[in-house]
């Protein structure tokens, strides 16, 4: 497949005129409410021709599935799914899709706290049935006239699809639960159109994973046990599984990415015993010999599968927007001509039909618009299938920034500024992220783009502890609420001493662990900022371990171990859950805090902002307090997502205004 440049650099103009609205970057500023409400339109994706389109469409608090024909734009399917979560599309042919749902409950017959349970449901574009296959799957010695076994429509994976015969096999990861009562999780199959799933194998540990081929053979089993802190893969050799890799390890476990692009071996993560750095290594079906290293594999941190067969084809490179790489010359240089019609841009990967003709993309230009485009290789059309958000016209810049920390580390982060203000002297909202072993990029992000549009500078850094690469990771082992923190503060001087904005008019705005920061910006490194917003953050880190632990049922897992590594702790006495907890250091607060958290995160628990707002109270600092009713971890719902960003805003705009 080879094109020439001829009509990509003539059409250039007319793809950016024709596709995103004309907007002047002096525009009236965007109202709240579109950054408030979920995306418009989400979890776009092709099918395997490319002749449809399926994706979530939100007004409100409805969510809708709807269907689209490509060539006509016609509407085939619109199901209202209600306020139904839903995680993710999968197409298993033309005619069939795959639902991936969420629900914030107890999951079926497992006492415990409330957790995020998945179910995967199947919808027939030819039937008009949405059916659940995997509510009541047998045993395979119920097959052969067994005892029949309890089990749970609980799915804890992605969905993989088989092309076996003349139908399509979809395998999933699940959990059940054995004659004697006890979880387990276990590996699925049901054909598309039958509504019932039979069990594959069961796991023998808790953390166990399976890879199939496409004949939907097992080809690869990988284990951890939490009891042994090992980490096990079994490999298909000469016809059986056979153990290729032990290896001990306290916390991550490495990464199975999938089956090598010439089908030949598996390829894992391994950590290089010079550098310390991730690398990937391929394990081989002939002989289960390891390689060295694979080194074109080594500039990856993930990977993208064919569709049924495991089989890689893609890798999003280690760079700060995480950009998609093709293996394929023909396929990488089409979407390099995708991408030159969009100069200045960022232009996400979303979805492909199989033959990459036909392709789905996220598509944000500055000072225009950010919608999701589809493109067409054969007749070198690009159309828009809808902007992300309604009503939203106008996107702040955003920048790269690279600066020093105290101890001379450099921390790189990204800025983003407001829309048609003077870059000098302007107030600031620092907001790291949550994690903390995360990391942001320069891709569009909802929040920073909503307090710009209000006239702040917003500093997303990645501050030590982020996953940009081992060493940036590592350093901070040990320094949660030290030099995790101190980070921080350290580029506000930056911004200072560079005039962008005011230092005295700074606040510090975060979620998850970014809304620990925030707290602990008013307590463990007072005096930076004027006031501190808290959404789903840890007050109290005695009894968040504590949470771990009752989540994990047992005291020491890799659950626990994660969160001692960066605290630097030797286990639920040591002083320093104490000493770095914010609940402990209300004395020190003098500026007013704002706390907003989820009545149903089951990740950080609702007690750790109810706790830090009483103590707060008692000590007669300015504190406010928002509950999110039915509100989860990751603010999934359109009118409690618009709640907590009305209420940072109004509370930004009283003790830090803009102007």
């Amino acid at each position: 497949m080879k094109f020439g440049n001829a009509f990509f650099s003539t059409a250039r103009i007319s793809v950016l005129s024709l596709i995103f609205f004309n907007t002047d970057v002096f525009a009236a500023t965007v109202p709240l409410e579109v950054f408030g409400h979920l995306p418009s339109i989400e979890n776009v994706a092709i099918s395997p021709d490319g002749s449809r389109i399926a994706f979530i469409r939100t007004k409100g608090e409805d969510r809708f599935v709807q269907i689209m024909s490509v060539d006509d734009h016609k509407v085939l399917v619109t199901g209202q799914v209600a306020q139904v979560k839903v995680r993710d599309i999968t197409w298993a042919d033309n005619d069939n899709i795959l639902f991936t749902i969420s629900t914030t409950d107890q999951a079926q017959g497992v006492l415990g706290t409330k957790s995020e349970n998945y179910v995967l449901a199947t919808y027939s574009l030819k039937t008009k049935q949405l059916i659940n296959p995997m509510r009541n799957f047998p045993d395979r010695d119920e097959q052969r006239g067994g005892k029949s076994t309890v089990t749970m429509n609980t799915i804890v994976g992605s969905p993989v699809l088989r092309k076996i015969g003349n139908y399509i096999m979809v395998y999933i990861p699940g959990l059940s639960t054995d004659d004697e009562g006890r979880l387990k999780p276990t590996l699925c199959k049901f054909k598309i159109g039958v509504n019932l799933a039979y069990i594959v194998e069961r796991g023998a540990e808790a953390d166990t994973s399976w890879l199939v081929d496409k004949d939907g053979k097992i080809v690869a089993t990988d284990e951890y046990s939490q009891d042994d802190r090992r980490w096990n893969l079994r490999l298909r050799v000469d016809g059986k599984l056979k153990q290729v890799i032990s290896e001990h390890t306290e916390i991550g476990t490495p990464d199975v990415a999938g089956i090598s692009p010439d089908g030949d071996a598996v390829w894992v993560s391994a950590t290089d015993g010079d550098t310390n750095q991730r690398i990937w290594k391929a394990v081989a079906f002939k002989d289960g010999v390891v390689s060295g290293s694979v080194p074109d594999a080594n500039r990856y941190d993930s990977f993208l599968s064919d569709r049924y067969g495991s089989r890689i084809i893609a890798g999003w490179k280690k760079t700060g927007d995480q950009s998609i790489e093709f293996l394929d010359s023909h396929v990488q240089e089409t979407w390099d001509l995708i991408l030159a019609n969009f100069p200045d841009s960022h232009v996400q990967f979303v979805s492909a039909s199989d033959d990459y003709k036909k392709w789905a993309m996220r598509v944000e230009v500055r000072q225009r618009g950010y919608a999701f485009i589809y493109f067409d290789a054969n007749t070198f059309k690009f159309s828009q299938i809808g902007p992300v958000y309604d009503g939203l016209t106008t996107i702040a810049d955003v920048k790269p920034i690279n600066y020093k920390a105290t101890d001379g580390m450099t921390i790189p982060g990204f800025v983003t500024l407001p829309p048609g203000r003077e870059p000098k002297n302007l107030p600031l909202v620092v907001m790291p992220h949550g994690g903390p072993e995360s990391r942001d990029t320069g891709n569009f992000d909802w929040w920073a783009q909503a307090l710009a549009a209000q006239g702040y500078v917003v500093l997303q850094p990645n501050f030590r502890g982020s996953d940009l690469d081992w060493s940036v990771m590592s350093a901070g082992f040990g320094e949660w609420g030290r030099k995790m923190q101190t980070d921080l503060s350290d580029g506000v001087s930056q911004l200072v001493k560079d005039r962008l904005v005011d230092p005295k008019r700074v606040c510090i705005v975060g979620a998850s662990y970014g809304g620990y920061a925030a707290l602990a910006g008013s307590t463990l490194d007072a005096g930076v900022y004027r006031c501190a917003v808290s959404v789903a953050g840890v007050s109290d880190l005695v009894k968040f371990r504590q949470h771990l632990i009752d989540r994990a049922d047992r005291h020491d897992s890799s659950g626990t171990r994660y969160f001692d590594r960066y605290l630097g702790a030797k286990g639920a006495d040591d002083p320093v859950l104490k000493l770095r907890s914010p609940l402990q250091g209300v004395d020190k607060v003098d500026i007013p805090i704002l706390l907003i958290h989820g009545k149903d995160d089951t990740v950080v628990p609702y007690e750790q902002s109810e706790l830090m707002f009483k103590v707060l109270k008692k000590a007669n600092k300015q504190v406010e307090f928002v509950t999110l009713k039915h509100e989860d971890h990751w603010l999934s719902h359109s009118d409690t997502r618009l709640q907590m960003l009305q209420a940072t805003v109004d509370f930004l705009l009283k003790n830090n205004p803009p102007n």
